[in-house]
């Protein structure tokens, strides 16, 4: 009869634990992720470049970039104000996450939200090697969204771009 509560207590407690947001970053994509209106791809990242992201108000959630590391390289990536920015109302509650692709799904690789304290992510001195990457970029609150910029640099002999790109 023990075992009979047990696996009761078991099975309510689980049925009341709260469900996984939405718009957390996941752990893996694949391509029918960015199928989704919840998505959008900008296609090739441009190191130390703003990226500008024009959210409308309750838009997509998750905006992505690609690039190919040729070697060893040294990475920042941060969300943030757009340079000539004077109409926002503050920070956006952003979530910056970094996947590599492994010839068949995105893996990721690491994640960042409320970096030093603020809501805007961002990943400082990440070490990466040769490969093709996604940066994601996860807007917590579409609802209260508005135009902002993802900024990426890049140092390294891997960062030079190829002939290919």
């Amino acid at each position: 009869m023990k075992n009979a509560w047990a696996l009761l207590f078991l099975m309510t407690t689980a049925a009341c634990a709260p469900e996984a947001d939405e718009g957390e970053l996941p752990g893996t994509l694949d391509e029918a992720k960015f199928d989704s209106p919840d998505y959008v791809a900008y296609g090739t990242l441009v190191f130390d470049e703003e990226q500008p992201v024009d959210v409308l108000l309750g838009g997509p959630r998750f905006h992505s970039w690609t690039f190919q590391l040729h070697g060893p390289a040294t990475l920042d990536a941060s969300t943030g104000l757009l340079e000539n920015d004077h109409l926002s109302n503050g920070p956006i509650d952003t979530a910056v996450g970094l996947y590599r692709h492994n010839g068949l799904f995105w893996s990721a690789v690491v994640s960042n939200d409320d970096h030093d304290g603020q809501i805007w992510g961002a990943l400082d001195g990440l070490e990466a090697g040769a490969g093709l990457y996604l940066v994601l970029v996860h807007v917590k609150e579409p609802a209260k969204a508005y135009p902002f910029a993802l900024r990426v640099h890049c140092e390294g002999e891997g960062c030079a771009a190829s002939a290919d790109q």
